[in-house]
């Protein structure tokens, strides 16, 4: 069953799937030994990969977010202090 697994999640991410199955199936038919062991690594790594890329737009949108808000915080500090300037010089010149 795991087998199975494997060999359809590497066939979902593959750019072509029915060339992979041919491909399998024809070394399961030559019975090389170690074909379930390569297609079960294989399909490990390419869910570990997937993962990176999800963790990565995750921290990229997060980084966005964060610089947006600092950005933000930032402008704001920036108008509350000219604004306070502004009231200053008004009293000092009045």
């Amino acid at each position: 069953m795991a087998n199975h697994n494997s060999k359809r999640s590497i066939a979902e991410s593959s750019t072509t799937p029915h060339d992979f199955i041919a491909k399998y199936e024809d070394l399961k038919l030559k019975n090389i030994r170690d074909v379930d062991a390569v297609t079960y690594i294989a399909a490990e790594v390419i869910k570990v990969k997937i993962l990176l890329y999800i963790y990565y737009y995750i921290l990229l949108y997060a980084s966005f977010i964060s610089y947006y808000y600092l950005y933000n915080m930032i402008a704001n500090i920036n108008c509350f202090y000219l604004g306070l300037f502004a009231i200053l010089y008004r009293d000092r010149n009045s």
